[in-house]
């Protein structure tokens, strides 16, 4: 179940609202370091396993260190178009399925983070993969964009303020069964 849907059953169920609270930039900054240390994990294995007897053939050619660094530069960077291309894919993929799926990407889920609707409807591919445009191209700006909060209510970036979504810390447990009556607390602990 996705935070949209949780949030949302909560709400209807119980009849209390959820407080959610927006996530600090040092989370979502340090959540976004992680994402792209795993993607470049992925992304060294793909070209490994994908140019792996190049590679091994340039490594055992004679020469100089010197010389094998720069036949290795040279053979990447006459690969670099389709080296680019295929990193994008990789990189949007991800993205795009983790928001779309479950709200969270691998460093979210980890500091307790996910990327909500600020209407809370659910996220639609076309806007989770808008919202990667976006980061994409802060990324290409040396993240200079996303330096500003271009809606200090809803503590946005470029990319939420176009695309209509927060960054919300994930309710605790606890937080979640303060709502919750008393009944379904004392059904809880008998079927615990």
């Amino acid at each position: 179940m996705d935070l949209n849907e949780q949030h949302e059953s909560a709400q209807v169920k119980e009849g209390t609202p959820i407080l959610l609270h927006f996530a600090p930039v040092w989370k979502r900054i340090l959540a976004y370091i992680i994402d792209i240390a795993f993607l470049k994990i992925i992304e060294i294995t793909m070209i490994w396993v994908v140019f792996s007897k190049e590679i091994s053939l340039i490594y055992e050619m004679k020469g100089t260190l010197e010389q094998q660094y720069q036949l290795l530069t040279n053979f990447f960077m006459g690969h670099s178009d389709l080296l680019l291309i295929a990193i994008i894919i990789i990189e949007a993929s991800y993205f795009v399925l983790m928001w779309f799926g479950g709200n969270q990407t691998l460093g979210m889920k980890l500091l307790k983070i996910a990327v909500i609707d600020a209407s809370n409807r659910k996220l639609g591919i076309l806007m989770c993969l808008f919202r990667y445009v976006l980061l994409f191209l802060a990324s290409q700006l040396f993240y200079i964009p996303l330096i500003f909060v271009v809606n200090p209510v809803y503590h946005q970036r470029i990319h939420d303020f176009l695309t209509g979504t927060v960054v919300v810390e994930v309710p605790k447990r606890e937080d979640l069964e303060k709502n919750a009556p008393e009944e379904k607390k004392e059904m809880d602990e008998i079927i615990d």
